[in-house]
Parts: structure tokens; C-alpha cells; sequence
């Protein structure tokens, strides 16, 4: 494990061990969701120290992280490196995690872990019951949430009974997204449209996590993708909450969401709790919903437990103080009075995932740039772009433009001078 550590370390070390205000750390800080949530809780004064897999990251440039410990194992490393991350902590941190494995490895190993670090992190039991979404769709049927029909695939000799069984088109995706799923398919779910493509997607993709979901496609374009986005505290009550809709998805169709925006739909907020009411669930939560086309019917797609999601930036830019909530219920501080939507119909980008979205759908002539323009319009908070964290601008956006620019410019020039020197 190797450390970089910032000229302020030793403010750091000396207001860990205040009770009023003790560190957060975040893994893993090259990622979205990491570098937002550490932008949101240095601005509410909270020290951050930031786990990272990768930190030549450009996200690892950002100004509101004072110090970035490299854990280049991943996962793996991750109770190695907070082990020696103790020794500095003598008055404890909250771990927050950013991906649905932290998750489960810190839950299960809570007994060794909560020696130092605080977390607002459901049981293990509990996590792999909503997080599997094999699992947890026997949940949702008990519960009366409107499920699409659902096939699991959990060795090859079950393919050819389920290609027979099942209506097309689909949605395939792993019951937990694991390493080995990200390594070889990297993307999150994708549709199937045909039996032979079923079949060769089900032979790639056994074996890859504990089972696939084959599930049926509900009709309606990405604006027909819900969520609902909670943190329920140490008590079991709900702090905090919202509904979105996603305006738009990347990859298209099956991707995450790249354009959110807040939303009133009580049903989604009355079913999405009743189902957590029924488990001893303890942390943030989003649930995905899907709107069949024509209809007011809301399916259950999938639940992403026991971390913030990447509409983290929505429940910020709608007023709601989310992630600090779970910082100061984790440490006993006074919860911040901003829990209740105060910006209705405020608007949340990821504009990596946004500009490649909208791309797409002006090349297919479903969107033009003033339909664009009056879909952003208003209130919005940006997830990944900060212009007051400038070194990550430069080094993830602007950078790789001027990169880009340069290299088709001269390859234009050189293009030129080939052609002339043909020529004479």
C-alpha cells in the first residue's frame, strides 16, 4: 500500500481526534461517485481521506481530498490497507463506500472494522438479499411491486430450457455484478432481440457471477427509468429521500444515468418503502423502477444498496443534504435540517456519460440542440465537472480535448504534406 499525503495531514490527524468532527473515508476516489462524495463532505468542513485503485486518475487531482492512500489490489486490499490506515485514526473515521462490493466486504467483515470506522451499512444478510437480484425478486413479489418476468441461468445445461421458455426481446444482466462480469462484459445489462443472440450471450456470460437474469424488456425509451434514492438511519427511520427520472442513459437503453431530474411520484416513494420496511435495512438505497410505455405501471428493475449512487448529485442540487445526513447520523451530530426536497424539478449531470448520450441521440435525429438545451434547463448540479476543483477539469476534460485536437490536426498536416510531396 503506498500513501500520498497532503501539507494539511497534520491538521488531519488533529481533528480526528476531536469528537465533533472526525475523518470520512472514501473508497474508491477514481470513480464518480467517490469524487463527488468527497467534494460534498469537504465542503461541510469534514477531513476526507480518499482509497484509490487507480491514482493517476484524473479524479485523484481534486482539491477537497487531503490525502489519497493507493490500495493498487482493489477490493481485495481493501481491509489490508484500512487496517494500516487504524494506526493514524485514534479517534475512529466513517467508512463510506462507493460500490456495491465495498459494501458487502465492509458489512461482513463489520466486527473487525468497526474497532475504528463508523458505517452506515446494512447487515450482510440484508445486502445480499436486496443486492442480489436474483434473491431479492422473491422479495418484491411478497412485497406487491409489479416485477417483469424473470429467468435465472446458473449452469449451461439450463440454457436451451429457458431459450424455449422465454419471450423476446430481453434484458441480460448478472444477479451480483462481479470482477469477473466487469472484466469481460463491462457494461451493466444489455438486450437481447434474438434467440441465437441469447444463446451465445448466455454461453459468454455463465459462470461469470453467482447467476444471470434473463428478465423481459418493459417498453419505453430511457425517460421511462425511475429511481428512488433514500438514507435510512441507525434507528430504521427514513432521513431523507427522493424520486427522479432519468432523462437520459449511457450506454443507451441499458447503460447508467447520465441526465436526472427530481420528481413527484408518491407510488415510488410508498412501495420502494414498504419494501425496505420489510427488511432491517440501514444505509443509502436506490431502487429502479421501469414505466411501461402508455401505462402508469412501475416494474421493479434492480436495487444498488449499501453506498450513494451516481445520483448522489441530484438529492445536492434539489437541496437535500444526503450524504451529510449519514455522516452526522453516523457520528452522533445534529442532522442537518435540510432533508426535504427544496428544488423541485432540480437537474443532475454526469457529462462524461451526458455528452456521449446526446451525441448518440442527435446522430439518430431523436433530439435536437434546443430540445437539449430546454431539458437542462433550470437548477442542475454536475457529478463529475466542479469548475471550483479546476485540476480535475484540466486533466479530464480539458486535457484530453486539446490531446484530441492536436493529434487530428496534425494528422491533417501530415495528410497535406503526403499529398504535395505526391504531387510534385
Amino acid at each position: 500500500m503506498n500513501t500520498s499525503t497532503s501539507t494539511m495531514e497534520k491538521d488531519l490527524y488533529k481533528k480526528s481526534s476531536s469528537k465533533e468532527v472526525i475523518p470520512a473515508v472514501v473508497a474508491w476516489l477514481d470513480n464518480n461517485v467517490g469524487l463527488e462524495l468527497s467534494r460534498i463532505l469537504s465542503k461541510h468542513g469534514i477531513p476526507v481521506i480518499a482509497l484509490a485503485v487507480d491514482v493517476k486518475n484524473y479524479r485523484c487531482k481534486t482539491r477537497f481530498v487531503q490525502r489519497i492512500v493507493a490500495v493498487p489490489s482493489g477490493d481485495k486490499g481493501l481491509l489490508q490497507a484500512l487496517d494500516e490506515l487504524s494506526h493514524s485514526l485514534p479517534g475512529g473515521a466513517v467508512f463510506c463506500p462507493t460500490t456495491d462490493a465495498l459494501a458487502f466486504v465492509a458489512s461482513k467483515n463489520r466486527v473487525r472494522l468497526e474497532q475504528t470506522y463508523r458505517m452506515a451499512i446494512a447487515n450482510e444478510d440484508t445486502l445480499e438479499m436486496l443486492g442480489d437480484k436474483a434473491q431479492v425478486s422473491k422479495l418484491v413479489k411478497k412485497v406487491g411491486i409489479s416485477l417483469p418476468q424473470t429467468w435465472t441461468v446458473s449452469a449451461v445445461e439450463e440454457i436451451q430450457p429457458l431459450i424455449d421458455a422465454c419471450t423476446l426481446p430481453l434484458i441480460v444482466k448478472p444477479s451480483v455484478r462481479t470482477d469477473a462480469w466487469w472484466t469481460t462484459i463491462r457494461e451493466k445489462a444489455f438486450r437481447i432481440d434474438t434467440r441465437a443472440e441469447l444463446e451465445n450471450a448466455l454461453q459468454k456470460c455463465v459462470g461469470l457471477a453467482p447467476s444471470i437474469i434473463v428478465q423481459e424488456w418493459i417498453e419505453g425509451d430511457d425517460s421511462n427509468m425511475f429511481f428512488y434514492h433514500s438514507y435510512i438511519g441507525r434507528d430504521r427511520q427514513c432521513l431523507a429521500e427522493l424520486v427522479g427520472q432519468k432523462l437520459r442513459q449511457w450506454p443507451r437503453r441499458t447503460g447508467v444515468g447520465a441526465s436526472s431530474v427530481q420528481v413527484d411520484v408518491p407510488k415510488l416513494n410508498q412501495i420502494s418503502r414498504k419494501l425496505l420496511d420489510s427488511t432491517d435495512f440501514h444505509g443509502f438505497c436506490e431502487i429502479e423502477y421501469k414505466r411501461r410505455e402508455g401505462t402508469d405501471d412501475y416494474y421493479f428493475i434492480e436495487a444498488n444498496v449499501g453506498r450513494p449512487s451516481l445520483h448522489a448529485a441530484l438529492a445536492e442540487s434539489c437541496g437535500i443534504e444526503m450524504q451529510h445526513t449519514m455522516y452526522c447520523d453516523c457520528t452522533d451530530m445534529p442532522l442537518p435540517e435540510a432533508n426535504e426536497v427544496k428544488y423541485s424539478r432540480a437537474k443532475s449531470v454526469v457529462w462524461r456519460f451526458e455528452l456521449q448520450a446526446v451525441a448518440r441521440a442527435w446522430l439518430d435525429k431523436e433530439l435536437t440542440l434546443y430540445g437539449w438545451i430546454k431539458s437542462l434547463a433550470g437548477r442542475s448540479r454536475s457529478l463529475d465537472l466542479h469548475l471550483d476543483d479546476p485540476a480535475v477539469v484540466w486533466a479530464g476534460f480539458l486535457q484530453p480535448a486539446f490531446e484530441f485536437s492536436f493529434k487530428k490536426m496534425m494528422s491533417v498536416i501530415r495528410g497535406v504534406s503526403s499529398s504535395s510531396g505526391k504531387t510534385r
